[in-house]
């Protein structure tokens, strides 16, 4: 009598997607925003995993990706090891503050039921604010406009513009910080040559 032999056999799941949504560093490191040569390089380096860059609900530097992965604890431990990459300027390491891992068609699902905000571009924001594509640049590089990297292009939530009302002074339209009209007015000054009055009962 012969005994059978059963075998089993044990299959590789096949890679999925998986999103990551992790917040690096420290508060204070979400001004490396404005380095736009330090984002382009994080960018750069994490290109495959199709990045975002940008600031966190939480006012951290966040960072979005796509990886694939056979399952969640695979996924994890690439995201660790893609991030341990990023760095800020000086070669300091920017450790992850918190990480979020999900199957990408869990991800996306979620996003169907989140309002997502509208997105303006930067001559978009230009034309909105009533000032110059450099201006914009300028408020985006000092974080007074906050805006993601996606790409190397910036985009601008429409919901964190202000209100051209809510400006302080005229609106610069230079790029210089300067008042178009106002810079206009003063070199008109500046060429007529100095005035003064004649003393009160001068005779010719």
């Amino acid at each position: 009598m012969t005994a059978s032999r059963t075998t089993s056999r044990t299959t590789a799941a096949a890679p999925a997607d998986f999103n990551v949504v992790a917040e690096l560093g420290d508060v204070a490191d979400v001004g490396l925003l404005a380095d736009a040569d330090w984002a382009d390089t994080v960018l750069d380096t994490l290109r495959p995993y199709r990045p975002v860059l940008g600031r966190s609900a939480y006012g951290r530097l966040e960072v979005i990706a796509t990886l694939p992965a056979a399952d969640l604890s695979q996924a994890t431990r690439t995201a660790m090891a893609v991030l341990a990459d990023v760095h800020r300027p000086d070669g300091s390491p920017l450790p992850a503050y918190s990480l979020e891992v999900l199957p990408t068609h869990a991800f996306d699902h979620r996003t169907r039921f989140v309002d997502v905000p509208p997105l303006l571009s930067v001559p978009e924001a230009a034309t909105a604010l009533g000032i110059s594509r450099q201006a914009v640049l300028k408020r985006i590089e000092t974080g007074a406009l906050p805006a993601s990297r996606i790409g190397s292009v910036w985009a601008v939530a429409a919901a964190a513009m202000p209100s051209p009302l809510d400006d302080d002074g005229p609106h610069d339209t230079t790029g210089t910080g300067v008042d178009a009209d106002r810079a206009t007015s003063s070199e008109a000054a500046s060429t007529s040559g100095p005035t003064s009055a004649a003393p009160a009962g001068a005779t010719a």
